[in-house]
This record gives C-alpha cells, structure tokens and sequence, in this order.
C-alpha cells in the first residue's frame, strides 16, 4: 500500500469489495451500514476539524487490502486446486 489516495476513492472501492463478496444485498448488510457511518462521522467538516480521519482512512484502505487479497485468494484457490488425479496433457496445461 503505497498511497491512500482520497478518502473518496478508498470509499467507493470498499463498497464494491462489500458489493462482491455479500453479492446484491450489500446495503442490508451491518458492514456497509458500519463503513458509512464511520466515514460520515469522520469526514472534516467546517466546524469541526476530525484528528482521527488520517487513521480512519489507513484502517479504511487496510480493509480494502483484505477484502481485495481474500477475493483473489478464493479465486486462484478454486482455479488451482486440486481436484483428485488429472490426465497429464490437463496438468501440463496448469
């Protein structure tokens, strides 16, 4: 993780992570409903200036990380696994 980026782009990122791995009903889901509210709570305003939207946005783009690793992960997983004896001409294909 070299740069963060905007919080912005970090958000929308996150959101689609969520929106792959709980599929079409990601906005019932408590974790959306957590993202968002942390980032509406920590986002400057001009009334308050937030400390902790440096550390929000780390953790934020450290779960994007996660999410991101998990879901290439399970697909390499499935595409690689072994599946019992295969024909040579199937593994010399792998």
């Amino acid at each position: 993780m070299a740069a963060l980026g905007t919080p912005l782009r970090t958000l929308r990122a996150l959101l689609r992570e969520l929106r792959h791995a709980a599929g079409r009903s990601y906005r019932d889901s408590p974790a959306y409903r957590h993202v968002l509210a942390a980032f509406r709570a920590h986002r400057v305003t001009s009334e308050k200036l937030c400390r902790a939207q440096q550390e929000l946005h780390f953790q934020a783009a450290t779960y994007l990380c996660l999410l991101r690793s998990v879901r290439e992960h399970e697909a390499l997983h499935r595409e690689y696994h072994g599946r019992g004896e295969r024909p040579p001409p199937e593994g010399a294909g792998l």
